[in-house]
Formats: structure tokens, C-alpha cells, sequence
């Protein structure tokens, strides 16, 4: 890890650097609080984790500010090391002007990105599970992913893992009792304990891959991209759906050259819904490479949702582009004007939407909902590293399960059944390559 000596004392903001009426600023490392008595007045004694009333001084001993300040001492603090917080005013140039003040005149330095989570996990206060749901805590854009985060958080998913672990410690044991006692036990029960207890863990690891198949960007950030003919009416949705004038609108064919995306609120989970260029042949390079961009968005969203005009229902299945992008949700415009087409064209194998229907903008909004909720009833994994695994793992014990019928040599089979435990301590997170912690730890924000 680039994280420099752990015994360093650190600070930085926990609380965003903008303007506010509170701030948390943190320092993290081995200490008193009365190290900092030149620079933090507060009179009596400190009692741990209670707030208690301070001043933070200048070099020139005059008040710059008044707060609070709480003290966690080692080792029963969020990582294991003394840990002072300071709840302050939010004014961002008075709050970087403490920790230059700090940093220049202490034993102090500024935190590196997540390097107070880091500390946690070095002194085994947190396990990379652990780990992995607080950041996804902190990325949350959906109810879903909160419940998902805090389950990692509190364990759940390692316990389930653990309770894997041991089934195939248990199958394990059958073999090796196969090996030393199938005399004793007999070569058919001693096989049929072996079959039992692989099928045991396949039933395990067959649920944990079911709640793989979801990716993971479809529950933490899911996308909802209007796409569809030029002139087909998506600025015009786009701008109704979010209520407000986000999207230019104009009947010249191919206004919309590039995306646009803004968030959209639907039931206390948050979507980024798109507008796209309009999808057909053009010689025009600049309208073409929005139309790729298009094609990009359309591979793997939460919801695709076609747009399309009332009169262009009688032909739509010629559009080449439904073959690889089926839609969803189609949503049919200017009804009003060819009310007859939709009235006739009602059997497609999507659900399709008027409009113009005085309801319109709360059965988009069930169906979204209703879509969401339908997906996440199977509790996807949302950790994409989790996604990956259970599914190596997945593959690895069915093609183990084959060499179990074929083989006869324990030692290969041993030797393939230890290939498995080992995707698993990688799952649990017993074993973390460097880079995949580097890559956690740099993302988190500098105060976490």
C-alpha cells in the first residue's frame, strides 16, 4: 500500500469542504489531546466519546474558532488509534486554514485517501467485506444498495461465505474419509456421504450465483435511456420527466447529437435518466459518433425505453436496431395525432405507454418502480468483485463436480477441490491481492 507510516498522526475534513453550518474534521494516530493544548483550549478533564466544549487558537494564541470537540482513545475507536473529532462552524477557508495550521506547527500531516479505513483494516477492526459495504454505503443511490451496504457492513454476507467454507470443509472430510477408513465404511456410503455433501454446497453456491447474474451498476446507478428515431419526441419526455427545461427542443431532425443524463427521483431511489441522439443512417460524422455513444449506453442498462411516434408502431419491428436492443418500455407519442394506429397495434411483446394519458407520468413511474423492486427480490450482489467470484466459483464446482464422477485419483481431485477454497478466501476476503485494496482505499474520500 502508498500509505505512509501508520503511527503518523493525520487530519482532514470528514464532512464535504463547502459551506455549511457544520463540519467534522478528524485526526487519527498516537496521542494525547493535550499535544494539542497550544493550538485546542478546553478547560477540565477529557471523558472519552462525550462531547466537550473548545477553542481552536492561532499561532498568536487569539481564538479563530469555537466548537466541540470528542475523544476516542485507543483501541475502542472506529480504527483501533486515538482518534480526536472536531465539530466546527463550515466556513472552508477557516477549516483549511486549521489543518495548514495544524500541519505546520504539529507532528501532523494531511490523510491520503481513505487512509483512516485503512488504519481500521490494519488493525483488524474492519474486514474487507467490511470494507467493500462501507464504500458502497457511501455511493448509495437507492434504498436497496443502503440495506445491501449495511448487511456487508454487519457481516451478513461473510457469515453466509463462512457457512459455504465450512460445507465444503465437510465435503473435504468425506473425501478424506474415503481415502483412510472406506473399509470401515463401505466404498458405496463412503461415495454416497461424498455425493450428498457436494450436492449440499452446489444448492449453496447455486443461490450465490443466482445473485450474481445482476450487474451491479443495474442496482447502484441504474440508467433508464430513452432511445428511438429522430424526431420521435425524447428531448420533449426527457424535459417532461424531470420537470424542467433540460433538453433542447426543436423539429429539425437530429437536434440531440450527444447524450445528456440528469438524475430522477422515483420512489427514494435515485436513476440517471438519458437523452439520446436520435438512432439512424446519417453521413454526418459528428451526429454518427452520437449514435455510437447511443449504442454504448443501450448494451446493459437498468431500463431501455423506446420512443416512438403513434404512425411508426405498423413498421416497427423493421428497425434494425430492436434485434439487438429490444426495448422495455416503449413509450408512443403523438397519439393524439394517429390515434387510430395505437388504438389497432396493442399486441407487442413490451408494455407501451400513451403519453398523452392524463396518468402518464405515474405509470411511468410504477413501472419503473415495479421493475426495480422485481430485480432486486433476488438481493443481487452489488460488489462487482463479488459478482465475479461467486461466479468463477460457481463454474469451478460444477467442473468439479464433473472430475468427482470421472476421476478416481483423490490426489487430483484434492488438489482441484483446494483451487475452489481458494476463490472462496479471495470472496471472503481472507486474501487481497495489493491492487485490489489500493483501488478500495483510493476511492474512498479523504476523510473516511
Amino acid at each position: 500500500m502508498n500509505f505512509h507510516n501508520l503511527d503518523d498522526t493525520i487530519i482532514a475534513l470528514s464532512t464535504p469542504q463547502s459551506s455549511s453550518a457544520l463540519a467534522v474534521m478528524r485526526l487519527s494516530g498516537s496521542f494525547q489531546v493535550t499535544d494539542f493544548k497550544r493550538f485546542i483550549r478546553f478547560s477540565g478533564p477529557i471523558e472519552p466519546r462525550k462531547m466537550k466544549r473548545c477553542q481552536i487558537l492561532d499561532e498568536n494564541a487569539r481564538i479563530i474558532e469555537d466548537g466541540l470537540l470528542c475523544y476516542f482513545p485507543a483501541p475502542h475507536s472506529y480504527n483501533g488509534q486515538d482518534i480526536l473529532e472536531l465539530h466546527l462552524h463550515g466556513n472552508p477557508f477557516l477549516l483549511s486554514f486549521i489543518i495548514e495550521l495544524f500541519c505546520q506547527n504539529l507532528a501532523i500531516r494531511p490523510a491520503r485517501p481513505g487512509e483512516f479505513s485503512y488504519r481500521a483494516f490494519a488493525n483488524k477492526k474492519l474486514a474487507f467485506n467490511q470494507l467493500e459495504g462501507l464504500k458502497s454505503l457511501l455511493d448509495a443511490q437507492s434504498i436497496y444498495a443502503v440495506h445491501q451496504a449495511h448487511g456487508l457492513l454487519s457481516g451478513h454476507l461473510t457469515e453466509e461465505l463462512e457457512k459455504l467454507h465450512d460445507q465444503i470443509l465437510n465435503h473435504r472430510a468425506h473425501l478424506e474419509l474415503s481415502i483412510d477408513f472406506s473399509v470401515d465404511v463401505g466404498d458405496e456410503q463412503s461415495r454416497q456421504l461424498i455425493l450428498d455433501s457436494y450436492q449440499q454446497v452446489m444448492s449453496t453456491i447455486s443461490v450465490l450465483n443466482r445473485r450474481a447474474q445482476i450487474e451491479s451498476h443495474q442496482v447502484l446507478s441504474p440508467q433508464i435511456v430513452l432511445y428511438g428515431e429522430t424526431n420521435s419526441g425524447k428531448s420533449t419526455l426527457f424535459n417532461r420527466l424531470l420537470a424542467h427545461d433540460r433538453a433542447i427542443v426543436s423539429d429539425i431532425a437530429g437536434t440531440t447529437r450527444d447524450y445528456l443524463s440528469s438524475s430522477l427521483r422515483i420512489e427514494r431511489n435515485e436513476y440517471q435518466l438519458f437523452d439520446t441522439a436520435g438512432i439512424r443512417q446519417t453521413d454526418d460524422a459528428i451526429e454518427w459518433a452520437g449514435i455510437e455513444k447511443v449504442v454504448g449506453l443501450l448494451k446493459s442498462p437498468f431500463c431501455r425505453v423506446l420512443v416512438c411516434r403513434a404512425d411508426q408502431l405498423v413498421n416497427l419491428s423493421s428497425l434494425p436496431y430492436l434485434a439487438d436492443f429490444p426495448p422495455d418500455l416503449c413509450l408512443v407519442t403523438h397519439t393524439d395525432l394517429h390515434k387510430l394506429q395505437f388504438m389497432l397495434l396493442t399486441e407487442f411483446e413490451f408494455p407501451c405507454l400513451d403519453v398523452h394519458r392524463d396518468d402518464f407520468i405515474s405509470s411511468f413511474e410504477h413501472f419503473i418502480h415495479q421493475r426495480f423492486t422485481r430485480i432486486t427480490s433476488s438481493e443481487p450482489l452489488i460488489i462487482e468483485r463479488h459478482r465475479q467470484l461467486c461466479q468463477k466459483i460457481h463454474q469451478l464446482w460444477i467442473d468439479y463436480g464433473d472430475l468427482l464422477h470421472e476421476q478416481q485419483d483423490i490426489a487430483i481431485i484434492a488438489s482441484e477441490l483446494a483451487i475452489v477454497l481458494d476463490h472462496l478466501a479471495e470472496l471472503i476476503g481472507n486474501e487481497s491481492a495489493d491492487d485490489v485494496l489500493q483501488h478500495l482505499f483510493s476511492s474512498f474520500c479523504i476523510g473516511k
